[in-house]
């Protein structure tokens, strides 16, 4: 799969919860809680798929692309978990 795949992919999920928003929340800030969930779970899952695929594949950056705010590091960990993100991130620079 190529970028644009991706970028697809990612554009229709983002606009599952984009129209959950619209239709069904139009003055709340946030969408359904069960759509999103649901969205969670099918992002993460072909992020998995996309992984294996291509080594080169940007979780967070998909993930961010679906509109799913990633809780994933770059090194695969739960964010807040992470070793390596708590010391950079106590060092002040971004990595992610």
């Amino acid at each position: 799969m190529t970028r644009k795949h991706y970028e697809a992919i990612a554009a229709i999920l983002a606009s599952v919860l984009d129209r959950e928003q619209d239709e069904f929340n139009p003055h709340a800030h946030g969408v359904n809680f069960t759509t999103y969930w649901y969205v969670q779970d099918v992002a993460h899952r072909l992020a998995d798929y996309f992984e294996q695929d291509n080594p080169k594949f940007q979780r967070a950056r998909f993930l961010a692309a679906c509109g799913i705010e990633s809780h994933i590091c770059q090194h695969n960990k739960a964010r807040a978990a992470c070793a390596t993100c708590k010391y950079i991130e106590s060092q002040g620079t971004d990595h992610a």
